[in-house]
């Protein structure tokens, strides 16, 4: 079972405000059900909550700023077993917090803009593994950016 749902709500036409909840499952080997081994099938599916709150304003009708604020958390999710190469274990829980805030649009005739700025905390929350310290509840998830940002300046060239 793999909930969803959703509000937008419309005071006014240039303005929306939404909610959302979704429950999501990735398989142990992810989508490459070619790469699920011996060390990976003893995994329960990773389970993906997200709860989200944003909105959107539409400045005008060439131009609209957008943001949201989200949690996401994620139970099961495989780490590599550091006394066993090749196999894994569940980390147990990690949660992320996060907020975005972007702009897309026309700046002026000759010129368009898609930006947008992201910055997200993720940490463990509970741990099942024991005698490693990198997988203790508490610490930063790996590979996970704490700042994101995109700038993408469109300029519009006449005659090419």
């Amino acid at each position: 079972l793999s909930p969803r749902a959703g509000i937008v709500l419309k005071p006014q036409d240039n303005l929306s405000f939404y909610s959302s909840y979704s429950v999501s499952y990735v398989p142990s080997s992810g989508d490459q059900f070619s790469t699920l081994s011996t060390g990976t099938s003893i995994l329960k599916p990773e389970k993906i909550q997200n709860y989200e709150l944003g909105s959107k304003w539409d400045v005008n009708p060439n131009f609209n700023l957008a943001a949201a604020i989200y949690q996401l958390r994620r139970t099961n999710s495989p780490v590599n077993d550091p006394n066993n190469s090749g196999y894994y274990f569940s980390s147990g829980e990690s949660r992320t917090d996060g907020i975005e805030f972007s702009a897309t649009g026309k700046i002026t005739t000759k010129w368009q803009i898609i930006a947008g700025f992201g910055h997200q905390d993720s940490r463990l929350i509970k741990s099942v593994a024991s005698g490693s310290s990198n997988i203790n509840a508490g610490n930063k998830v790996a590979l996970v950016p704490q700042n994101k940002i995109s700038l993408n300046p469109q300029p519009k060239f006449s005659n090419c």
